[in-house]
Protein backbone atom coordinates (compact mmCIF):
# COMPACT_ATOMS: atom_id res chain seq x y z
CA UNK A 1 0.00 0.00 0.00
CA UNK A 2 2.84 2.39 0.83
CA UNK A 3 4.54 1.83 -2.53
CA UNK A 4 1.21 2.50 -4.26
CA UNK A 5 0.80 5.80 -2.42
CA UNK A 6 -2.27 4.57 -0.55
CA UNK A 7 -1.15 6.20 2.67
CA UNK A 8 -4.44 6.41 4.52
CA UNK A 9 -5.24 2.76 3.80
CA UNK A 10 -1.81 1.71 5.08
CA UNK A 11 -2.45 3.39 8.43
CA UNK A 12 -5.99 1.99 8.61
CA UNK A 13 -4.76 -1.54 7.91
CA UNK A 14 -2.04 -1.21 10.53
CA UNK A 15 -4.62 0.00 13.07
CA UNK A 16 -6.83 -3.01 12.31
CA UNK A 17 -3.86 -5.37 12.62
CA UNK A 18 -2.91 -3.92 16.01
CA UNK A 19 -6.52 -3.99 17.22
CA UNK A 20 -6.76 -7.69 16.40
CA UNK A 21 -3.87 -8.29 18.81
CA UNK A 22 -2.29 -10.82 16.48
CA UNK A 23 0.41 -8.54 15.09
CA UNK A 24 3.26 -6.70 16.74
CA UNK A 25 5.06 -3.82 15.11
CA UNK A 26 8.35 -4.79 13.53
CA UNK A 27 11.10 -2.76 11.88
CA UNK A 28 9.66 -3.27 8.39
CA UNK A 29 6.19 -2.08 9.34
CA UNK A 30 7.45 0.94 11.28
CA UNK A 31 9.85 1.96 8.49
CA UNK A 32 7.07 1.71 5.90
CA UNK A 33 4.65 3.74 8.04
CA UNK A 34 7.29 6.41 8.68
CA UNK A 35 7.95 6.60 4.95
CA UNK A 36 4.22 7.07 4.39
CA UNK A 37 4.06 9.81 7.02
CA UNK A 38 7.15 11.48 5.57
CA UNK A 39 5.65 11.51 2.10
CA UNK A 40 2.96 13.85 3.25
CA UNK A 41 0.39 11.75 5.04
CA UNK A 42 0.88 13.61 8.26
CA UNK A 43 2.99 14.73 11.14
CA UNK A 44 0.71 13.38 13.90
CA UNK A 45 0.80 9.90 12.36
CA UNK A 46 4.60 10.01 12.05
CA UNK A 47 4.98 11.11 15.65
CA UNK A 48 2.63 8.29 16.75
CA UNK A 49 4.78 5.78 14.85
CA UNK A 50 7.87 7.28 16.52
CA UNK A 51 6.24 6.77 19.91
CA UNK A 52 5.45 3.18 18.96
CA UNK A 53 9.06 2.63 17.88
CA UNK A 54 10.20 3.86 21.30
CA UNK A 55 7.69 1.62 23.07
CA UNK A 56 8.75 -1.42 21.04
CA UNK A 57 12.47 -0.70 21.44
CA UNK A 58 13.01 -0.29 17.70
CA UNK A 59 13.90 3.40 17.55
CA UNK A 60 17.61 2.62 17.33
CA UNK A 61 17.15 0.00 14.60
CA UNK A 62 18.98 1.12 11.46
CA UNK A 63 16.02 1.10 9.06
CA UNK A 64 13.63 2.64 11.60
CA UNK A 65 16.20 5.28 12.57
CA UNK A 66 16.79 6.16 8.91
CA UNK A 67 13.04 6.45 8.33
CA UNK A 68 12.72 8.67 11.42
CA UNK A 69 15.50 10.92 10.15
CA UNK A 70 13.74 11.21 6.80
CA UNK A 71 10.42 11.95 8.49
CA UNK A 72 11.81 14.66 10.77
CA UNK A 73 13.84 16.23 7.94
CA UNK A 74 10.49 16.83 6.23
CA UNK A 75 8.16 17.40 9.17
CA UNK A 76 10.28 18.19 12.22
CA UNK A 77 9.84 21.37 14.22
CA UNK A 78 13.59 21.99 14.01
CA UNK A 79 16.77 20.32 12.86
CA UNK A 80 17.22 19.16 16.46
CA UNK A 81 14.54 16.53 15.83
CA UNK A 82 16.75 15.05 13.10
CA UNK A 83 19.98 15.38 15.08
CA UNK A 84 18.43 13.79 18.16
CA UNK A 85 17.39 10.65 16.25
CA UNK A 86 20.77 10.47 14.49
CA UNK A 87 22.70 10.72 17.76
CA UNK A 88 20.67 7.94 19.41
CA UNK A 89 21.27 5.50 16.56
CA UNK A 90 23.73 2.77 17.52
CA UNK A 91 24.69 1.98 13.91
CA UNK A 92 24.77 4.51 11.10
CA UNK A 93 25.19 4.00 7.37
CA UNK A 94 25.45 6.28 4.34
CA UNK A 95 21.65 6.66 4.37
CA UNK A 96 21.75 7.89 7.98
CA UNK A 97 24.47 10.41 7.23
CA UNK A 98 22.76 11.59 4.03
CA UNK A 99 19.51 11.99 5.96
CA UNK A 100 21.29 14.16 8.54
CA UNK A 101 22.81 16.24 5.73
CA UNK A 102 19.34 16.59 4.15
CA UNK A 103 17.92 17.68 7.48
CA UNK A 104 20.41 20.52 7.75
CA UNK A 105 19.72 21.54 4.14
CA UNK A 106 15.94 21.45 4.67
CA UNK A 107 16.27 23.81 7.62
CA UNK A 108 18.56 26.15 5.65
CA UNK A 109 21.73 25.30 7.60
CA UNK A 110 23.99 24.89 4.58
CA UNK A 111 27.29 25.27 6.45
CA UNK A 112 26.30 22.56 8.94
CA UNK A 113 25.25 20.30 6.05
CA UNK A 114 28.64 20.82 4.43
CA UNK A 115 30.34 19.95 7.72
CA UNK A 116 28.36 16.69 7.80
CA UNK A 117 29.41 16.05 4.19
CA UNK A 118 33.06 16.46 5.16
CA UNK A 119 32.72 14.20 8.24
CA UNK A 120 30.90 11.40 6.41
CA UNK A 121 32.85 8.14 6.49
CA UNK A 122 31.31 7.13 3.16
CA UNK A 123 29.51 8.96 0.34
CA UNK A 124 27.56 7.89 -2.71
CA UNK A 125 25.90 9.66 -5.62
CA UNK A 126 22.75 10.21 -3.52
CA UNK A 127 24.84 12.13 -0.98
CA UNK A 128 26.28 14.37 -3.68
CA UNK A 129 22.81 14.90 -5.13
CA UNK A 130 21.55 15.93 -1.69
CA UNK A 131 24.22 18.62 -1.51
CA UNK A 132 23.64 19.80 -5.08
CA UNK A 133 19.88 20.07 -4.65
CA UNK A 134 20.35 21.58 -1.20
CA UNK A 135 22.31 24.46 -2.68
CA UNK A 136 19.28 25.24 -4.84
CA UNK A 137 16.81 25.38 -1.95
CA UNK A 138 15.93 28.49 -0.02
CA UNK A 139 17.87 30.77 -2.31
CA UNK A 140 15.23 33.49 -2.11
CA UNK A 141 16.67 36.44 -0.26
CA UNK A 142 20.15 34.93 -0.12
CA UNK A 143 23.00 37.36 -0.68
CA UNK A 144 24.37 37.24 -4.21
CA UNK A 145 27.90 36.55 -2.98
CA UNK A 146 26.72 33.54 -0.95
CA UNK A 147 24.64 32.23 -3.85
CA UNK A 148 27.58 32.50 -6.22
CA UNK A 149 29.86 30.80 -3.69
CA UNK A 150 27.31 27.98 -3.23
CA UNK A 151 27.00 27.61 -6.99
CA UNK A 152 30.76 27.37 -7.43
CA UNK A 153 30.97 24.84 -4.59
CA UNK A 154 28.26 22.80 -6.29
CA UNK A 155 30.21 22.82 -9.55
CA UNK A 156 33.25 21.56 -7.67
CA UNK A 157 31.20 18.71 -6.20
CA UNK A 158 29.96 17.76 -9.67
CA UNK A 159 33.51 17.66 -10.98
CA UNK A 160 34.47 15.45 -8.04
CA UNK A 161 31.56 13.10 -8.82
CA UNK A 162 32.70 12.77 -12.42
CA UNK A 163 36.34 12.22 -11.41
CA UNK A 164 35.31 9.59 -8.84
CA UNK A 165 33.20 7.77 -11.43
CA UNK A 166 29.98 8.10 -9.43
CA UNK A 167 26.62 7.59 -11.09
CA UNK A 168 25.23 10.71 -12.74
CA UNK A 169 21.42 10.71 -12.58
CA UNK A 170 18.74 13.08 -13.83
CA UNK A 171 18.69 14.59 -10.34
CA UNK A 172 22.44 15.22 -10.60
CA UNK A 173 22.14 16.94 -13.97
CA UNK A 174 19.21 19.08 -12.82
CA UNK A 175 21.07 20.01 -9.64
CA UNK A 176 24.31 20.93 -11.39
CA UNK A 177 22.48 23.01 -14.02
CA UNK A 178 20.71 24.85 -11.22
CA UNK A 179 23.99 25.56 -9.44
CA UNK A 180 25.38 26.85 -12.75
CA UNK A 181 22.47 29.26 -12.87
CA UNK A 182 23.05 30.28 -9.25
CA UNK A 183 26.75 30.83 -9.96
CA UNK A 184 25.78 32.71 -13.15
CA UNK A 185 28.35 30.63 -15.01
CA UNK A 186 27.23 30.27 -18.61
CA UNK A 187 30.41 28.53 -19.72
CA UNK A 188 30.01 25.85 -17.03
CA UNK A 189 26.36 25.39 -18.05
CA UNK A 190 27.44 24.80 -21.64
CA UNK A 191 30.09 22.32 -20.49
CA UNK A 192 27.54 20.38 -18.41
CA UNK A 193 25.17 20.38 -21.38
CA UNK A 194 27.92 19.02 -23.62
CA UNK A 195 28.78 16.38 -21.00
CA UNK A 196 25.17 15.22 -20.87
CA UNK A 197 24.88 14.96 -24.62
Amino acid sequence: LVELGRHEEAFELFGEMRASGDVCADRFTLSALLTTAGQGFGQPQGEAVHALSLKSGLETDLSVGNALIGFYAEHGASVEDVVSVFQRMLVKDVISWTGLLNGYMEFGLVDMALDVFEWMPQRNFVTYNAVLTGFCRKKEGVRVTFAKKAGLRGLGLFRQMVEDGLEISDVTVTGVLNVCAIAADRKASEQVHAFVI
